[in-house]
């Protein structure tokens, strides 16, 4: 009788060992196919800006969220988010783009680790760009920021994610960012 149970216990590890693999590929298998998705463009409003990503994004019209020219999410697997912004250069007086940087990166929060502020160029205009983290509402989460100067405007384009799915995922986040289009 012992040596029934015992048999009986192996085959049930086994098939639970096979079902656990199982849903280890059916898993591995969806990722694979959520990153070859056939990618879309999402536009604002007022065809200004658009991003490309795919169907693993989503547009976010949120009526919190109505200062935002575009934002997209990605909310399978796990969190991250792309937010564009434009605000009027005639806004702000003496104001350089990369005082514009700093100040964003000081705007973001409250608790934020030593950031660097990099000049560079994106999507053919002048830029800054810094990585920030820190707490958010008692969330670690990290930016990846761009400040950039167009004709009539400063654009800032913000992704972000938490804190603990960075490195598995940041590239993704950065491939989106950038695909940032501007019409002018």
């Amino acid at each position: 009788m012992k040596r029934w149970r015992r048999l009986a216990a192996l085959l049930a590890a086994g098939v639970i060992m096979a079902i656990s693999l199982c849903g280890c590929n059916v898993v591995l298998l969806l990722d694979n196919l959520d990153s070859t998705a056939s990618p879309k463009t999402f536009t604002s409003d007022d065809g200004r800006f658009s991003l490309t990503a795919t169907d693993a994004w989503e547009r976010d019209t949120s009526p919190e969220n109505q200062m935002v020219d575009l934002m997209i999410d990605r909310l399978v697997n796990w969190e991250g988010y792309v937010m564009v912004f434009s605000e009027n250069k005639t806004d702000y007086t003496d104001m350089t783009l990369e005082a514009y940087a700093e100040g964003l990166s000081k705007d973001l929060g409250d608790s934020w680790e030593d950031t660097v502020i990099e000049r560079t160029d994106f999507a053919g205009y002048p830029a800054y760009t810094f990585v920030l983290q820190g707490t958010i509402n008692q969330i670690r989460v990290t930016y990846r920021a761009y400040c950039l100067e167009t004709g009539d405007s400063y654009v800032r384009l913000l992704g972000w994610m938490r804190a603990s799915d960075w490195e598995e995922h940041e590239s993704e986040l950065q491939q989106v960012m950038d695909t940032l289009t501007i019409e002018e």
